[in-house]
């Protein structure tokens, strides 16, 4: 997929983004009883568009999780939705974001603009396919969603990225 394809998919969740980031403003502006509540929905909201731009943009895959699944499947053509077929329960393998959620949302809340957040979306979203158990040791290790650098968790982690050859 090109550079200017990818950008056209991601576009409409960027203005989307970019809404909820003026509905942020709109609650914080106005004083109300369930202003907590709403502030929450709209970054819960913020984070889930985050998650479902990730269905657009080639996933990764570790070492481990791509010597497991290379005689079954290509993970690198599969996404979350498709696990199911490959991988019943979700057993064996992990959609990981590289950088976690938090962490883009707040980027992208800081751009404020559709432009910031289309980059946002194409040059920090990295999602990679794991195995479990690479995904507990980043748990263990208190990386789950606080990584304020993601090469160095997955390192310690010994989380070791797939290239192609």
């Amino acid at each position: 997929m090109t550079t200017g394809s990818l950008s056209t998919l991601l576009r409409p969740f960027a203005e989307a983004i970019v809404a909820k980031i003026e509905g942020l403003d709109v609650i914080e502006k106005h004083a109300g009883v369930r202003k907590k509540h709403h502030r929450a929905r709209m970054l819960e909201s913020i984070s889930d568009d985050i998650k479902k731009a990730s269905n657009f943009i080639p996933h990764q895959q570790s070492v481990r999780a791509h010597d497991k699944a290379k005689d079954s499947v290509d993970l690198s053509k599969m996404t979350w939705h498709d696990q199911p077929s490959f991988d019943p329960g979700r057993a064996s393998f992990l959609v990981e974001h590289k950088e976690p959620v938090k962490k883009l949302r707040a980027a992208c809340i800081k751009t404020r603009t559709v432009e910031g957040v289309l980059d946002v979306l194409t040059d920090q979203l990295c999602v990679v396919w794991v195995l479990r158990e690479e995904d507990e040791e980043l748990t263990r290790l208190k990386f789950r969603s606080n990584r304020p650098d993601s090469d160095a968790a997955y390192a310690k982690a010994r989380i070791e990225l797939w290239e192609d050859p």
